[in-house]
């Protein structure tokens, strides 16, 4: 999709599925799949590429099918700023030399 529909922004969008589910670990069960399951990816843009365009990939993303296998849970298109100031509060990834702590 993005090399079709935006091709001027293909090798600038990151794509993958992030987070402490199961399924990101490949280790999805039977009861793994009642809580934060389902179908889904993330795109992430800089801020620069996600003002200019954020809003169309999002609409593609949600033109996709809604359900996959019983399964109706989809992530979308973020900025990268506005992913990492979620979980650390910090609009940037920490330097390789300084990681996040456990805690």
């Amino acid at each position: 999709m993005i090399a079709e529909r935006y091709p001027e922004y293909r090798g600038r969008v990151a794509a993958g599925l992030v987070g402490h589910g199961p399924e990101r670990y490949g280790v999805d069960d039977a009861l793994s799949c009642d809580r934060d399951f389902g179908p889904g990816f993330c795109l992430w843009l800089t801020a620069e590429d996600h003002a200019a365009i954020g809003e169309r990939p999002q609409a593609d993303y949600d033109a996709l099918p809604t359900e996959f296998r019983g399964a109706d849970r989809r992530v979308g298109v973020l900025g990268l700023a506005d992913f990492y100031t979620r979980p650390t509060g910090s609009p940037r990834a920490p330097a390789p030399d300084r990681p996040m702590s456990g805690s």
